[in-house]
């Protein structure tokens, strides 16, 4: 007894990017195991070509327009709290951009990532020390805990994990160097060549924060 093909639903996203296949040369039986889809099914998408690329435009002209909304929202909700001195941070800027997308009925793929509230404060002109300024007698616990609020969100986006973290400093290692109560010091100082009287080396030490790998 043969099963039959559970039918699956394309949005017009899906069908677009299976034309976008298509035009980079891919094969008809790579673009049916991707999308799970029938042979009778990919050449309905590739005769109806011309009216899936138009809905394609309409929605992502659309989607564009949303998220222009959303920007100047956001933009006037920042105005507001700069002119009555609010405390605000970055991620702060990131859950009020996520409320007001969802009240708009936006995109909702949107999640207001670090790479949007770049681009948010690319397109209005806001700097970092424009956002400090409205930060009234924040204290450093409250600005650590933005950063971390911020950096863990990094991390989920880009799907690294403290693995993947570093920190590196480096110091000066003393091997050579005379007293100062020596002949020789008193010399080379008088002649301003006191490199004759030291020699050191630049240490670079290195660890991920797991601390499984080191490097030094």
């Amino acid at each position: 007894m043969t099963s039959r093909r559970i039918p699956l639903y394309l949005t017009i996203t899906d069908k677009y990017n299976i034309l976008m296949m298509r035009d980079r040369g891919e094969i008809r039986q790579t673009i049916m195991e991707k999308y799970g889809v029938a042979l009778s099914t990919l050449n309905t998408i590739y005769v109806k070509s011309e009216e899936i690329t138009k809905q394609y435009g309409l929605i992502m002209g659309l989607t564009r327009r949303r998220l222009q909304d959303v920007d100047k929202v956001v933009y006037q909700w920042y105005l507001r709290c700069k002119e009555r001195k609010v405390q605000m941070t970055g991620a702060d800027i990131q859950r009020e951009a996520l409320e007001i997308n969802e009240k708009l009925n936006g995109h909702p793929r949107f999640k207001a990532s670090i790479t949007w509230l770049r681009g948010f404060k690319e397109r209005y002109n806001i700097t970092t020390a424009d956002i400090r300024q409205n930060i009234q007698a924040a204290n450093e616990i409250t600005a650590a805990e933005a950063f971390k609020a911020d950096f863990n969100r990094f991390l989920q986006e880009g799907g690294f994990t403290l693995r993947n973290v570093y920190n590196a400093v480096y110091t000066t290692v003393m091997w050579k160097a005379v007293s100062e109560n020596s002949c020789i010091f008193n010399r080379a100082k008088s002649t301003g060549n006191l490199e004759m009287c030291e020699d050191y080396v630049t240490a670079l030490f290195c660890a991920n924060a797991t601390g499984c790998h080191t490097v030094a």
